[in-house]
């Protein structure tokens, strides 16, 4: 929180969440996640936790895409630019990819809000400005799903999340993921295998990262698969129909 003027609300949503926590004791209850399952009660019957998930099974790629390595690469990233977004770090990281290989990285940002003009300072100073393009909103769809299938690699470099439905959606189209380890990324992501995870705020372990999945093209190929499969399990239709299940079973205890 930005300063000690909003402990008072901290205070309150902790009470609240308390409150959400003991009703979950009794009440159906749907979480996002495996971290949060854990606080609120992992195994309880009534704890379900779930992904958010607009992928249809329609929309899940067959199999492991095949995309061109040896020329320009492209980076996609989509979010908010906002500070928990932590939208300057690629900024920095491009540049050091830059430096290391010149001209060969280019990053794609989809999505609006108050850092744009922070971003563009950033990269202009860093002499990257050239390299990076914000792409503005896109809605959920085709078109979105096309600049996922047309990146080289995803790469996530929020300070905070829950279980992030830009990952989801990246490995649905085959797309290789590169993301910082907070909230349920890992759980969701990291523990299967299916991204690669850096720490939060790290330049030089995220620009490593994203290096060592260009170059090592077995590895990317495994866990661009085993992405596939986790994400047949995580579509619309299949967290629907989990949850559907639940609120039957829970009624049915009733």
């Amino acid at each position: 929180v930005p300063g000690r003027r909003w402990w008072p609300a901290v205070a309150a949503m902790r009470v609240v969440d308390r409150v959400y926590r003991l009703l979950a004791r009794r009440v159906p209850t749907t979480v996002v996640g495996e971290e949060i399952a854990r606080s609120y009660g992992a195994g309880l019957p009534t704890v379900l936790p779930i992904t958010v998930s607009l992928v249809r099974a329609a929309d899940v790629a067959p199999e492991v895409p095949a995309r061109p390595w040896d020329g320009r690469l492209e980076l996609l990233t989509v979010g908010r630019l906002e500070r928990e977004k932590n939208p300057l770090l690629l900024v920095e990281a491009l540049a050091e990819l830059e430096r290391m290989e010149p001209g060969r990285y280019h990053v794609t940002w989809v999505g609006r809000g108050p850092l744009q003009g922070d971003v563009l300072r950033l990269a202009e100073r860093l002499g990257v400005r050239d390299r990076i393009t914000l792409y503005g909103y896109v809605a959920f769809g085709e078109g979105l799903f096309e600049l996922y299938r047309r990146a080289n690699l995803f790469v996530h470099v929020s300070l905070t999340e829950g279980v992030p439905q830009v990952i989801v959606e990246a490995l649905a189209c085959g797309t290789p993921v590169v993301a910082t380890d907070v909230g349920g990324v890992g759980a969701a992501f990291g523990a299967p295998g299916v991204a690669l995870l850096v720490p939060p705020a790290d330049r030089d372990a995220l620009v490593t990262a994203i290096r060592q999945v260009v170059g090592d093209g077995a590895s990317r190929d495994a866990r661009t698969r085993k992405g596939l499969e986790l994400v047949r399990g995580l579509t619309l239709e299949a967290e629907s129909e989990r949850v559907a299940r639940f609120i039957a079973r829970e009624l049915a205890v009733e």
